[in-house]
């Protein structure tokens, strides 16, 4: 399984293999004519490529927390997700982890006993050119805890490549 993150660069190209696309990220996948298996997102990225990905068949799992309670308000009835996780009490649902769409997928590809979970567009340095409307200073410090819990969970699970 081959997680797809924002970061990936302009013309590279996607690695074999079954994609979940981290939010934003289903832009390259668009780009590239690959549809995703499942997209994880808080709602944030770009609706014409979600919807792109939906009718393609991808599986959607939506992350709510604090400050997209209003997107998940306008959007779970006609988006129909797969599953719903939460870092929010109001949402009142469990989250199996991690801090942006990125880390939240791996860790979902993870506990749902994937054999093997190989990173594409994953940059901790910069924020990613699919990063949708996520940007700044905030930004670069959510992908800092990303790559900690990554790194955090690549010691537990063999089955990450990172």
């Amino acid at each position: 399984m081959v997680i797809v993150g924002a970061g990936l660069r302009p013309g590279e190209a996607l690695p074999r293999g079954a994609l979940v696309a981290a939010d934003g990220a289903v832009r390259a996948c668009r780009e590239r004519g690959r549809v995703p298996a499942l997209v994880v997102s808080d709602l944030d990225g770009y609706r014409d490529d979600l919807h792109w990905a939906l009718a393609g068949d991808a599986a959607l799992v939506i992350h709510g927390h604090g400050d997209n309670l209003a997107a998940l308000g306008e959007w779970l009835p006609r988006l129909q997700p797969a599953a719903l996780t939460a870092g929010h009490p109001a949402v009142g649902v469990a989250c199996w982890g991690g801090f942006t769409d990125g880390d939240r997928a791996v860790l979902a590809a993870l506990a749902m006993g994937a054999r093997r979970v190989r990173l594409a567009g994953f940059r901790f340095d910069a924020v990613g050119p699919y990063s949708g409307r996520s940007r700044g200073r905030l930004k670069r410090r959510k992908l800092a805890w990303a790559q900690r819990i990554l790194r955090a969970a690549a010691r537990e699970y063999p089955a990450l490549e990172f």
